[in-house]
Formats: C-alpha cells, sequence, structure tokens
C-alpha cells in the first residue's frame, strides 16, 4: 500500500530534516526577502553564518529531493548509454 501525501506534507517534512536556525533563515532569505544583512540582523548572526546556514540547508534539500526522484538503477547495469559524438 502506498502512502501519498500532499504537497505541504512533503515540504513540512523536509523542513523537518532542516535545524531551527536554517529554517528561520530560509523563511527569512526566500519569504520574507531580506537581505542577508537584514536577516542576520535579526537572528542576532553575521551575514557570514547566515550565509552558510541558508547553502547548507538547500543542500540537504537538494540531496533529498534528488534521492527520492532518482531511479534505481538495475543491477549489472551501469546506468544509460552515452552515445559518443564525432
Amino acid at each position: 500500500m502506498s502512502t501519498s501525501y500532499s504537497r505541504s506534507d512533503q515540504v513540512a517534512r523536509l523542513l523537518a530534516l532542516l535545524s531551527t536556525t536554517q529554517r528561520e533563515v530560509l523563511r527569512l532569505r526566500l519569504v520574507a526577502h531580506l537581505s542577508v544583512e537584514e536577516t542576520a540582523a535579526v537572528l542576532g548572526s553575521t551575514p557570514d553564518a547566515v550565509t552558510t546556514a541558508q547553502a547548507r540547508a538547500l543542500q540537504v534539500l537538494q540531496e533529498q529531493l534528488i534521492s527520492r526522484r532518482a531511479p534505481e538503477t538495475p543491477v549489472g547495469s551501469s546506468g544509460p548509454r552515452v552515445r559518443n559524438a564525432e
């Protein structure tokens, strides 16, 4: 039996993988459209820490999305064949 989740459930599950700081940075940067400097001021942090938290959060989300969509390669297969361009 396969379980179907709504898009908002899927987003909530992905965001739950992030730290509180990473979620807050994404909310302020992507939803509230604050600059790195404004986000740092709101969080009482530095611009470098905000940039790092955002990059790490997006990396986690990207890795999760890729791993959930990646088709399984059959055993004994090296993946899709690529023709040589001559």
